[in-house]
């Protein structure tokens, strides 16, 4: 299936880390280089349990985030940074959470 470059693909990798096998593999991040219409998102909600810190980030061409710039709301707080800079280190807490994730999937 083809979508025309006028339409915006937009990725949820909200669950990304909680999939069997590892981030290179299920990412679809390579692909914002090859389809300038695609806008892929990251959030620390699901997998680093964060949901009330609002954090995550988006990758997509230059063109497409000019585009959405205007929805903007700022960085996030400094402890928020601090916290997600955190959650990316544990990667022993990330593993178990993934196993208990597919667990209960």
């Amino acid at each position: 299936m083809s979508v025309p470059s006028d339409i915006l693909v937009f990725v949820d990798e909200a669950y990304l880390e909680l999939s069997e096998g590892s981030f290179a593999i299920n990412t679809m991040s390579p692909m914002v280089k090859i389809r300038k219409n695609m806008l892929l998102a990251r959030t620390f909600s699901k997998s680093y349990g964060m949901a009330g810190f609002r954090v995550g980030y988006g990758v997509g061409d230059p063109a497409v985030i000019e585009k959405i710039r205007h929805y903007y709301m700022g960085p996030p707080t400094y402890l928020t940074a601090i916290a997600a800079v955190e959650a990316i280190k544990d990667t022993e807490h990330m593993a178990k959470n993934a196993k208990r994730y597919q667990a209960v999937r």
